[in-house]
């Protein structure tokens, strides 16, 4: 092979060598591009869409009570999932309307808080999920 005015001699056969060398001969690897994601959760994430746009519009107030009496009356602009989004990505007695001041600031800012409130429920827990008000 000759690049430029240098000959470069290379000691290895063929099919030693690196597949990013220009102009090699033999066959062509062929690559395949990985998937973002697989075609199952690229199908939740559809439906999650749809259902997030319903929940929202029937929930249009954050749930959030940052004291005990009172609650925030910003519009819910956000979906939290009370139980995680895993295996409750689809389950909407998990989920809570909420503003972002609400969600990120109080709620995640805030875990043990958030626990307390019921807000942020064990994954592994089996008791029933109650409704927030």
């Amino acid at each position: 092979m000759r690049y430029g005015r240098r000959a470069i001699i290379n000691p290895l056969p063929v099919y030693c060598l690196p597949s990013f060398l220009p102009n090699l001969p033999g066959k062509p690897v062929k690559r395949s591009r990985i998937r973002n994601q697989s075609k199952k959760k690229a199908k939740d994430n559809r439906e999650y869409t749809k259902l997030n746009r319903i929940f929202l519009a029937e929930n249009p107030r954050c749930q959030c009570r940052p004291d005990s009496h009172s609650r925030c009356i910003a519009p819910a602009t956000e979906t939290h999932h009370r139980k995680g989004r895993g295996a409750y990505l689809l389950q909407t007695d998990t989920w809570m309307a909420v503003c972002q001041s609400c969600h990120h600031d109080k709620i995640h800012g805030n875990p043990g808080w958030a626990r307390d409130m019921g807000y942020m429920i064990n994954r592994a827990s089996s008791h029933p999920i109650e409704p927030i008000e």
